[in-house]
Order: structure tokens, then sequence, then C-alpha cells
């Protein structure tokens, strides 16, 4: 066990979610038992997670108000857990004698395991409506007992719990209470609602610029929150450095920060939430999965979307005015004889107004795009053309225009 817990030593992170999930499957079964009989829910109405870390005995503490489980359930669950243990073993040795990369080796369904992947010992106590409290406890070594709880442990968690909550201000968010805004229907959501989950997102105290809320049932169903912040990020440019905003998540439960495989680069602005059923818990672990499936949503970051986005550059330009114009129009005003996109570059409109490049080009007749925010520059870089026609800096050293318009080399 302990060669296992080496191996995936890198994805501890793992527990929280396999556990929390199971906390989420017991609350949703006693809801559903509750459907056709309210008396489930007499010892407590309140559906809820909670977490409790103790630093003092090193320990994780984690509650729901599940279904629980009988005595029978435990002797169950004891089986199912011990085949699990087996199997992760014998595909940690397998794959290990293959010569696999062990940090990619991950079984599909590792689920209450992954405890053992940061604790030595793991008890669970448990009370079902038509049974006492039981009290199971097993160590990675593989034993297990399962004997009559009477501490009355649940109670006293439960009291500590709700003392620190009164005490202590908390920036727990109560998900079993609320259905998370991106399942429900954009038509029953106002820009309110929209605007205070931007802000939480984003950290950002301005309203957002737009927003896209929308779900797809293909080969693979998703649903997606994803927001268009009102101002450019200081990073702007180490977005290669910097990590995107978007959250993973799987059946409602949280994945994971800043999910890269989500988006290219060239759109790391964008803040949201993406959610699938179609996809496994411990979908970062399967790599191969892992990318066939987050791929389907996934923009890809090549030439054929570059000249796609690219149409919809707007620009100010030597004869446009107050308006602004697109890199197709602009190319339809072209003379014939000119072969490049002329533009230049500057702090504002104002300023390459004036500039003795612009004079010298436009007295030839010639249109010059007036490239005037930081990112038009590094879109140029990422562009060279567009249609066919490559960008020329009309500040570049060395720029001659011959007499039929091009630029002499």
């Amino acid at each position: 066990m302990s060669h296992i817990r080496k191996a995936f030593y890198s994805i501890e992170e793992i527990l929280l979610r396999e556990v929390i999930s199971n906390a989420s499957d017991a609350l949703y079964k006693i809801l559903y038992e509750s459907l056709t009989d309210p008396s489930k829910l007499d010892t407590g109405k309140e559906l809820y997670i909670k977490i409790i870390r103790d630093e003092t005995n090193n320990t994780f503490t984690i509650i729901d108000t599940g279904i629980g489980m009988t005595r029978n359930d435990l002797l169950k669950f004891a089986g199912v857990f011990d085949e699990l243990r087996r199997r992760c073993i014998r595909a940690f040795i397998e794959n290990f004698h293959a010569g696999a990369d062990i940090s990619m080796i991950y079984p599909i369904g590792l689920g209450f395991y992954s405890c053992y992947l940061v604790a030595d010992h793991v008890s669970v106590t448990s009370k079902h409506n038509d049974a006492e409290q039981y009290l199971w406890e097993s160590s990675s070594g593989g034993w297990f007992t399962i004997k009559d709880d009477t501490t009355g442990i649940l109670e006293e968690l439960l009291s500590i719990r709700k003392k620190k909550i009164k005490e202590k201000y908390t920036d727990e968010v109560e998900l079993n209470n609320q259905k998370p805004i991106w399942t429900r229907n954009p038509k029953d959501i106002s820009t309110e609602e929209y605007a205070e989950v931007c802000k939480q997102l984003t950290n950002d105290s301005e309203d957002y610029l737009a927003v896209k809320h929308f779900s797809v049932e293909d080969q693979l169903a998703f649903r997606a929150l994803l927001f268009i912040p009102k101002r450019a990020s200081l990073h702007l440019f180490e977005n290669r450095k910097t990590n995107n905003a978007i959250k993973l998540y799987v059946r409602r439960v949280f994945i994971m920060e800043n999910c890269e495989a989500l988006m290219p680069e060239y759109l790391h602005f964008i803040k949201g939430v993406i959610d699938s059923d179609d996809f496994p818990f411990n979908i970062l672990h399967v790599r191969s999965q892992h990318n066939k499936m987050l791929q389907v949503i996934r923009i890809h970051e090549d030439p054929t979307n570059r000249v796609k986005i690219s149409s919809f550059l707007r620009y100010h330009t030597s004869i446009s005015g107050d308006e602004i114009t697109s890199l197709k129009d602009y190319i339809s005003r072209m003379k014939e004889t000119q072969k490049d996109i002329y533009y230049i570059t500057g702090e504002s409109r104002q300023i390459v107004e004036q500039s003795a490049f612009v004079e010298r080009v436009r007295k030839r007749g010639y249109e010059i795009i007036y490239m005037t925010e930081q990112i038009d520059e590094y879109c140029v870089q990422q562009l060279k053309e567009y249609d066919g026609k490559k960008f020329v800096s009309i500040q570049k050293e060395g720029f001659e225009l011959s007499e039929d318009g091009t630029v002499v080399e």
C-alpha cells in the first residue's frame, strides 16, 4: 500500500472530491426516499455536507445528513471495499511491471479508497433511520471492525460545528440549499443574479461585459456559464504564466480551479464554470480519456480559429472617421496595386493621426489602420496576414513604398 500511496502522492487532492461525492449520493438517496415517505426526514430535515479540519489531531472529518448505513450495509460495503483494494493493488502491480508511467496509474472508481492516499486509519460512524448507530474502522493494512457506537459522536460533532459557525465568519457556500445557477434555465435568471455570480467568480467589483449561459447535448453533454469582464487583466500579456479562471465541475461536484484544458490561451480572460455529468470524477488523472473528453469542449488554438476570430476585429483608420472598420472592409477599399495591409501602433488615435509616418503614406492615397490597444500588436504578430494580405507596419525601419504602392524590400 505504501508504494501505491507514493505513486499517487501528487493527486492526494482527489480525496475530498471522492468522499464528498459519496456524501452527496447519500443526500440524494434520503431525499428520494422522503418523496414517498416524508417521515424519513424526521430526524433532520436539513440536508448538508460539512468538513471539519482538526490540526491538533491531524484529522479530517466529513459529515453528511444522508441516508446512513445499517450493519448489513456496512458489511456489504466492507466486501466491496476489500475487492476495490485488491483491484487497485493488482492494477498497480500490472502497470508497474508493464513499465507504465506510475503517475498515470489511476483505477477508475477509486472512490472511498482514496482516503488511504493520505490516511493510515479511517473510521466511518453511520446512523440509519431503521437501525442503531455503528462504527466501522479500517487501516490501510486491510483489516476492519464493525461495532455498536454509543458515543453520540454525530450529535457532538454537529453541536461543535454549529457553535463555531456562530462564533466565526466563514466563506462556506451552501450548495445543498440552492441549485447551482448554471443548472437553471437562463430564462429564469435575472441580470442581478448573473452579476452577483460573476463577482464571486472573478473577485471583480465591476459588472461583466457579456455573459454566455448554455448547455450542449451531443457526444458529450455539459453546461457552461461564461463571463467576459469589462476590463482587461493587468496580466494580459502574461497568459502563459497566469492561469485562466474556468472552474471544472462534475455532477455539481467541484473538481478544479483554472482548468487550462478547457480554454485556449487566447481566451484566458474568460471566467466561468463548466459542469458535465458525463465526466468521471477522476477525469484529471485518466490522461487518455481526459484529453479526448476535454478537447470536445475546448476550442483549439489553431490557424483555422485564428482566421475566424480575426474577422471580428475592428479598427479606426485614416479614412473611417469616428466609425470602426473590419479587415474585410479595409481590403475591399485597397487600391488594385496595393499588396499589403498598412498599420500603425500608438497610445491613442489622436497621437497616431499626427504621426509623420501616417502623413507620408496618406499623401500617396493609401488607408492606414490605427492600432491603439495593447493587444493589437500581439494580434498582428500572431495573425501575420489576413485574406492573403500581409500586415506591414509603416513605422518599421526602412519602410518605403514604390510608385505602384508595393513595399520596397
